[in-house]
Order: C-alpha cells, then structure tokens, then sequence
C-alpha cells in the first residue's frame, strides 16, 4: 500500500513539474514568436510620443500603468495617432515630445509598438526554468504503470476542462471576425482611460521621483551587499573544490521530513550517500538539499567530493550546479544595484524634485 501511494504521488509531483515547465516554455515561445512576427511583418516609423493613456489602479498612482500614444507619418504621408500595443508601470520613458522608433502592422495602422528587446528578455528568461524543469521531471520520471495511470488520469481531467472553454465547431466565429471584435474592444477600453499631456505626465513624474529618491540609494546599496554575499559563497566553493577529493557514492536511503505549518505535499526528501575512503574506510552523509519529489533514488550513484581530513563533511558533486546560490546571488545583486543605480541617476538628471518656480 505504501508503495502504491509513494509511486502515484512521485508520478504526480514528476508530470506535474513537466507541465509547468511546458506550461513556462510554451509561454516563452508565444512571447519570442510575437516578437519575431512584429518584427517580420510590421513596418518601421519614426514617431513622436505626443500623449500617455493612463490606467487607474488602486490608489493615489499606485497600480497606475501608461501607454504611449505615438504620432507618425505613414508611407502615404498621412499623420496618424498610434496607441501602443502595451502599457507598464513606467514613466520616465513616456515623456510627450520623445522621439521613438515604432513598428506598426499594415492591417492596424493605429496600433504601434515601441521597438525594444524587453518582452523577448522575459521570454528567454521565462523558458531557461522550463526547460530545466522538464529535464528535472525527465529524469526522475519513471515509465511504469503508476506513471501511465496517473498520465493518464491527468489527461482525462485536461480533457474535461477544455470541453468547457472550447465551443463546438459551428459557434465558432472565424479569425478575422475575432480580430476586428478584439481591435474594437482594445479600442472602446483605451477611449475610457484619461488622455495625460506633458505638464500631467510631468506632475506625477515629479511626485513619483520625490518618494524614489529616499529609496533607490537603498536598493543599489541592498544589491552591492547580495552581489558580494555572492562572490563571498563562490570563493568559499572554490577554495572547497579546490582542497577536495573525489570518490565514487550510492544512494542508500531517503530521509523525509515533515513540515506541519505547509500543505499537505510538505514532505522533503534528503538523500543519505554511502561511499568509501582510499583506505577502505566507509563514510556515510547526508545530502545538504533536499526535494519533493526527492531527485535521487535508493541506489542510484553519485560523485562525491569530501575533505581529507574531514570525510564526513563530504557533498554530493552537482557539477555546474554547485555554483548555482551563488551565482543567483550575484546575478539578483547585480540587477538590483543596477535598478537602484539607473533610478537614482534618471531622477538626478531629470531634477524633477523641486517644485517648479
């Protein structure tokens, strides 16, 4: 019976990581693919911001997001107003009077969008952990009966979900029908939102950078300290790789521990690793990092690397991952002190804090 449970839950948890990893890379690719058909289809203009549309949130301009309305001149000559097909929660870059490159699609010439690369950066981004959790629930995944059961299982109750969202053939309404409704309604919905001109844009501008430059000192500073724990951790490892010996381990067990204050799957499995000195001493540890579902199995064999003089200390070689912590830490570091650093320096250059004369 304990088997049973243990396989169907381990088959689960192991499908359920590779359909969010596939989850995550279809994501990714939809967001590069878009990007790869404005970019082959749409026609470049050079525009002028001449207008923010502004989307209210849920406080004084807290949750408020701004779209561009950009002015250009079409291959005809005609001047025409453009809304941006995307809107954010910044501003700086949204000032009316700045010039910006476009892309503009021949069968919506009023709908632009501002040429950059950070959409395609967030789909990148977005399909490096799918793609490393698809290869995870890869190799813990067993191809057995419990597997098959539960695919199985999970494809019926998909199945069944998507004959609710999905209309029978003849209520479907064709594609181009789709976008002229979809292009009206964008259109009815950005009407709705406040038009702001420069002196408004600057106002809020004003008041935004008043409150960001009590605090983006702080984040640079916040980023330095994490980029430095991150190159504290990456030379701590160095020095470790580089006064360790390597040997040959096997899994001998799974430890589990329960935490009471999660859910009910809050289990996390920690591999206990038996492996043998040069002069034939046994040493048995347990793994430092432990998973659910747990990434090792009984038997399976590892790399090890361990401290002459202190075997026991010994951890399991996970390669390139072994610099993973304290690569993140410096990368979040890094990005944090660049944030901080860009904020601070765009409100300095701005001068925006004083109240105008």
């Amino acid at each position: 019976m304990f088997d049973l449970v243990f396989n169907s839950l381990r088959a689960f948890n192991m499908l359920g990581i590779a359909v969010g990893g596939l989850l995550l890379l279809g994501i990714a690719l939809v967001i590069v693919g878009d990007f790869a058909r404005w970019r082959l289809r749409a026609q470049r203009h050079e525009g002028t911001i001449v207008g923010v549309r502004v989307q209210a949130g849920g406080g004084k301009s807290r949750g408020e997001r701004y779209s561009p309305v950009i002015e250009y001149t079409n291959s005809q000559g005609q001047r025409i107003a453009a809304e941006s097909d995307s809107s954010s929660s910044l501003l700086a870059d949204k000032i009316p009077g700045r010039k910006v490159t476009i892309l503009v699609l021949p069968r919506d010439p009023e709908t632009a969008r501002v040429i950059g690369y950070t959409w395609v950066v967030i789909g990148l981004l977005m399909g490096i952990p799918g793609i490393v959790l698809i290869a995870i629930a890869f190799r813990g995944l067993e191809f057995d009966g419990y597997t098959l059961l539960v695919g199985l299982l999970l494809a019926a109750y998909f199945f069944r979900k998507l004959r609710k969202v999905i209309k029978p053939r003849g209520e479907r309404e064709s594609a181009g029908r789709f976008r002229v409704r979809t292009r009206m309604s964008r259109r009815k919905k950005r009407d709705a939102m406040p038009l702001w001109g420069k002196a408004e844009v600057l106002a809020r501008l004003r008041e935004r950078d008043r409150v960001n430059r009590k605090w983006m000192p702080g984040v640079a500073i916040a980023g330095c300290l994490l980029a430095g724990l991150g190159l504290y951790m990456a030379l701590g490892m160095q020095q470790r790789l580089a006064g360790s010996a390597a040997a040959e381990g096997r899994v001998v067990a799974l430890h589990s521990e329960f935490d009471p204050s999660g859910d009910g799957s809050s289990h996390t499995y920690y591999p206990e690793v038996a492996f043998t000195l040069p002069d034939g001493s046994a040493v048995r540890f347990r793994g430092r990092t432990g998973s659910n579902p747990p990434t090792y199995r009984k038997g399976d064999r590892v790399r090890v690397l361990y401290l002459p003089q202190t075997p026991a200390s010994a951890m399991i070689d996970h390669g390139v991952l072994n610099w993973l912590p304290a690569a993140g830490c410096m990368a979040l570091g890094a990005l944090f002190a660049w944030l901080g650093a860009k904020g601070w320096l765009g409100i300095r250059r701005r001068g925006l804090t004083t109240p105008p004369a």
